[in-house]
Order: C-alpha cells, then structure tokens, then sequence
C-alpha cells in the first residue's frame, strides 16, 4: 500500500489493497513463500532471504514463516551447490556471504 500511496490518495490505495486482498490477488504469505524458495533456488540462504523479505516489506513474523516452511533437504542442497568443490575456507566465506548458516561439517 505504501508504494500505491505515492501515486494515489490513501484512501483509494487502502481501499484497492483492501479489495485485492478479499479477492485473493494479493496474499503476503503467497508472496513470501514464493521468493524465499526462488531465493534458495538461485543459491541464497535463509539469512539472505530473510533480508530480501524484509527489504520487500513483508512482516516479520510472515517471513519467518517461510524461511521456516523451506524444506531442509533443499536448503542443505543449496549450502553443498554453493560449496562445491571448494577448500573448507573459502566453502565458509562462500556460505556466509550468500547468507547460509556456516556449520563445522562443510
């Protein structure tokens, strides 16, 4: 609504968020789950979409909800993709940067 605020009074983009709300055309948690598994797809980790979520303005709790609903055998196929071939230090720098947790067994 903020974004459609700066082009429209807020009465009309509040009642236009509204109605796409009702009619299903605008679903937060929809949103979320979709870009957090897009995310992961393209080899970000739960931290980095963490942010991206936030950075598009989803709620807190909505984007916990999806980084909790990715499954964990696709986020461990992410951190061994992004890895791959790697020594064990540049395979941490790697998953720190592309906001995976770093565990000792890389």
């Amino acid at each position: 609504m903020a974004k459609l605020s700066r082009h429209v009074p807020a009465d009309v983009a509040g009642s236009v968020t509204a109605e796409l709300e009702r009619s299903g055309l605008l679903d937060d948690e929809r949103f979320a789950a979709e870009l957090a598994a897009q995310r992961l797809a393209q080899g970000w980790g739960p931290r980095r979409i963490a942010f991206d979520l936030d950075v598009a303005g989803v709620a807190r709790e909505i984007a916990e909800a999806a980084i909790a609903g990715l499954h964990d055998d696709a986020v461990r196929a992410g951190r061994c993709a992004a890895t791959r071939g790697l020594d064990p230090v540049r395979a941490q720098r790697r998953l720190q940067a592309r906001g995976f947790d770093v565990h000792d067994d890389v």
